[in-house]
């Protein structure tokens, strides 16, 4: 006889067992799930914390461009670097991390220096950040910082600007006044003027414009303003530049460098790493020198330190390379707008040598002048700047074949190199982390780049 509660007996230990491994299945499921969502709440934390981790050392780095700030302001680029090679107290961070609070209390930054080298201005800022909720969760991001300086301009003017036709203009260009640009232009180029009056024409212009239809240069078969045009922009004070002939005055009496004039001027020859001066008696119709005499007592094959200054306190004519790694600076000063010019008729070069840091600024109170009797093919590798004058070349009613600045220009009167067939202006890029010493510089120090490691 079949036992009928014997199979009800069985149903349900059957449906108790699918139960218990349904339960067990669910129960399984569930714990992942929660284990699942409180993992990806914790990860979810964890990268708000990262984020806000990165926002705190932002705010490191911005406190350390406030505190050059207030460090900095007003030095020259000399008293820059002396700054940074204190040692009591040593400058934030630089002998040992310094740290402190973000703004609103919620973390806190760890700052690392290293301060410049070579005579340079760039430092090296490592901001680490975090938040107090996670420590653990921190980011770093590293930037270069350095001062602005006028030697960053390829072309920089205190007056109106004209670029010719044919000119290939590689590196920034600025004026105080307004830019006709019919040339070629590969950086930015700014203006201090929303509006200026045009005297080619009599008309009111905009602050930068080329005479080209749709800004297209059709010679040269190129857009005008390969990297766009800004005006208005801050205007740049050509009167600080009296700050920097005193800083040359000095650094140059140091090592005995500085010379009172003489008939004419001085002849700064230089020699890889020694120079030759001469007094200038007398010079040609074409305006190169053609009498010397030596100084008193002689400079001859005097050895250039690495980073110099040379001092006339009247008119200089100046030739010659100099070697790998110097940085040098040579002025000619004199209250006289007759005076205080730097005349040039021959090559003045770094030796084939761009990747060593070496770097030339010529600082003439008036003029910087490509004489007549100057070289056909003649390259000028330096940052030249002209106060209240300007870097040209007079109209000989000659021809000249090509030259070549290689370095910046600085001119406070509109500039030009009448004569030369074929002219190429070419930034020096080892100006932007390395002007000239003494040069006139911003004093305001900026992040360049930065990147997280």
């Amino acid at each position: 006889m079949f036992d009928n509660s014997k199979n009800k007996k069985e149903k349900k230990g059957s449906i108790m067992v699918t139960v218990l491994i349904t339960m067990s299945i669910v129960s399984i499921l569930f714990t992942g799930i929660i284990t699942y969502v409180i993992s990806q709440i914790n990860y979810s934390s964890y990268m708000v914390a990262k984020e806000n981790a990165l926002h705190v050392a932002d705010a490191g780095l911005e406190f350390y461009k406030w505190y050059l700030s207030h460090e900095t302001e007003g030095l020259q680029m000399q008293q820059i670097l002396a700054f940074w090679e204190k040692t009591d107290p040593y400058p934030l961070g630089v002998d040992e991390p310094y740290e402190a609070d973000y703004n609103d209390g919620s973390g806190r930054y760890r700052l690392t220096v290293t301060p410049p080298s070579d005579g340079t201005s760039v430092i090296t800022v490592e901001s680490t950040g975090w938040t107090y909720k996670k420590p653990q969760a921190k980011r770093t991001i590293r930037a270069k910082m350095r001062v602005t300086s006028w030697s960053e301009y390829v072309i920089l003017s205190n007056s109106d600007l004209e670029i010719e036709d044919g000119e290939d203009i590689q590196g920034k260009v600025h004026a105080n006044g307004g830019i006709r640009f019919d040339g070629v232009a590969h950086n930015i180029v700014t203006s201090a003027v929303p509006t200026y009056h045009y005297t080619g024409t009599g008309d009111t212009k905009e602050g930068i414009w080329t005479s080209w239809a749709d800004e297209y240069n059709t010679n040269m078969g190129s857009d005008v303003f390969l990297s766009g045009k800004t005006y208005p922009a801050p205007w740049k004070d050509f009167d600080s530049v009296t700050a920097s002939f005193l800083e040359i005055f000095n650094a140059a009496e140091e090592i005995n460098l500085d010379f009172s004039p003489a008939t004419k001027g001085h002849q700064v020859v230089l020699k890889g790493d020694k120079i030759d001066i001469f007094r200038v008696i007398n010079t040609t119709h074409d305006g190169a020198v053609s009498m010397t005499q030596d100084t008193s007592p002689p400079i001859k094959d005097r050895i250039l330190p690495d980073i110099g200054a040379i001092y006339v306190d009247k008119n200089m004519w100046v030739e010659g390379y100099i070697d790998s790694g110097k940085k040098l600076v040579i002025a000619a000063n004199h209250p006289s707008v007759s005076h205080g010019n730097i005349f040039i008729s021959k090559n003045i070069t770094y030796n084939n040598d761009y990747n060593s840091g070496t770097v030339l600024g010529l600082v003439a109170r008036n003029d910087i002048e490509i004489v007549k009797g100057c070289e056909s093919n003649l390259r000028v590798e330096a940052a030249l700047l002209a106060q209240t004058g300007k870097v040209w070349r007079r109209n000989h009613g000659d021809t000249k074949s090509h030259i070549t600045v290689y370095g910046a220009i600085a001119t406070n009167q509109p500039y030009g190199f009448e004569g030369f067939a074929t002219k190429d202006i070419i930034f020096d890029k080892n100006l932007l982390f390395n002007p000239p010493p003494y040069f006139p510089i911003e004093g305001i120090y900026k992040i360049d780049r930065w990147s997280e490691i």
